[in-house]
C-alpha cells in the first residue's frame, strides 16, 4: 500500500472530519472514536470493523503494516490526512 494510493484529506472543513469531531465529542452517537496505534492494533484483533480510518500523512510510514491490516480486516476506507490539521480531530496530544 502507498500513500499516493489512498485519499488525501487537506480542508479542516472536510465533510468526513466535520463527523470525526462531532463523533469523538459525543454530538453523534451513532459511532465511537477511536484513537491511536494501541487500540487501532486491538480493532484489528476483535470482530468490530471501522467504519473508516484517517491517518497523519507523517505518520503514514511509520505504521504502514497496521494501516494495512486495518484496510484488510477492520476499515473499508483509509484516509490520509494532513498533518497540519490532523490536530483538529486528535483527542490526545500524544496518542499511543
Amino acid at each position: 500500500m502507498k500513500i499516493t494510493d489512498l485519499p488525501t484529506i487537506s480542508s479542516k472543513d472536510n465533510s468526513r472530519l466535520k463527523r470525526v469531531r462531532a463523533v469523538r465529542d459525543g454530538r453523534d452517537s451513532d459511532a465511537i472514536f477511536v484513537e491511536g496505534v494501541r487500540l487501532a492494533s486491538e480493532l484489528v484483533r476483535s470482530p468490530v470493523k471501522a467504519s473508516a480510518v484517517f491517518v497523519s500523512d507523517e505518520s503514514f510510514e511509520k505504521n504502514r503494516e497496521l494501516i494495512s491490516d486495518l484496510a484488510t480486516h477492520s476499515a473499508p476506507e483509509i484516509h490520509i490526512v494532513s498533518s497540519k490539521i490532523f490536530d483538529s480531530i486528535a483527542d490526545t496530544e500524544s496518542s499511543q
